[in-house]
């Protein structure tokens, strides 16, 4: 991101796509925490989620999948964009399924 965006002169526009691009990785964090009480099953599929974004989002960081006609940033909106959905439809679904019992 720094390199794609080093003609970039405003510091201010830098943070933001920084937090923005940080931020499904912190949403990620705060699932992890609360899945303390979803089912092993619910669980292994946070865990899951977690590695297929990650890598996902590697892929298409790196430059190695490029999306025709489009700016470099794009890719930079883009991907946490689509992050955010996942994590909230995996929390839906979480929702969904009965926590294990605290006893």
């Amino acid at each position: 991101m720094f390199k794609t965006g080093s003609s970039q002169q405003s510091i201010l526009l830098l943070g933001l796509f920084t937090t923005w691009v940080l931020s499904p990785f912190v949403g990620l964090l705060f699932t992890y925490r609360l899945s303390k009480s979803w089912t092993e099953k619910m669980s292994t599929r946070l865990y899951w989620t977690v590695i297929l974004l990650t890598a996902a989002s590697l892929v298409f960081y790196s430059g190695m999948v490029r999306i025709p006609q489009t700016r470099p940033a794009f890719i930079f909106l883009f991907i946490p964009f689509v992050s955010w959905l996942v994590i909230v439809a995996t929390l839906r679904i979480a929702k969904r399924h009965p926590r294990k019992d605290n006893k």
